[in-house]
């Protein structure tokens, strides 16, 4: 008879129990909403803290895993270990919406160049911004440059990259 007494109470006190868990869930989703810009900042700070791991590996044709990689790899291996699909290729990141103007930049942006061959104006180069736009603009890719790898390039004092600078690409979102 005890039994039959306290089990109403112990599926009340459950209940109960299940209801703030709730309240706690509702509660954390509307700070991370209301705090997004800082979400999107630690996932920045992931993305780049997990890239610069790679600095020094050597630069593959057509590699993307931590024996090698080619830019496009690079950027697609990093993303992808942080759970975001992004193209292979360097010349679809063209092809993605979400385009920003180069003063309104951020870290875990995507920079988009053209490849070696100037004449040829379409991506064939990417990296990704590890900077603040208060900051000078930097960013982290494999280089072929004598077959440099994964380095940090300073974007302001590389006349080259600036030649062959297509535009940035958002691929976090911050809103």
């Amino acid at each position: 008879m005890i039994t039959l007494l306290l089990k109403p109470f112990i599926f009340f006190v459950l209940l109960l129990d299940a209801n703030s868990v709730g309240t706690k869930a509702l509660v954390s989703s509307s700070i991370c909403i209301s705090e997004n810009k800082k979400f999107y900042n630690a996932k920045s700070d992931s993305i780049i803290d997990f890239a610069k791991k790679y600095l020094g590996i050597r630069y593959v044709y057509g590699g993307s895993s931590p024996k090698g990689f080619d830019c496009s790899g690079f950027v697609y291996y990093v993303f992808k270990k942080n759970n975001i699909k992004l193209p292979r290729s360097s010349r679809y990141y063209a092809k993605l919406d979400n385009s920003i103007d180069i003063k309104n930049f951020s870290k875990g942006d995507i920079i988009l160049f053209s490849g070696t061959n100037n004449n040829l104006n379409r991506v064939g180069h990417v990296g990704i911004i590890i900077s603040n736009n208060n900051e000078n603009l930097e960013f982290i890719h494999s280089s072929s440059a004598k077959r440099r790898g994964i380095v940090i390039t300073n974007f302001n004092k590389s006349r080259a990259y600036k030649k062959r600078f297509i535009g940035i690409r958002r691929v976090i979102s911050n809103e």
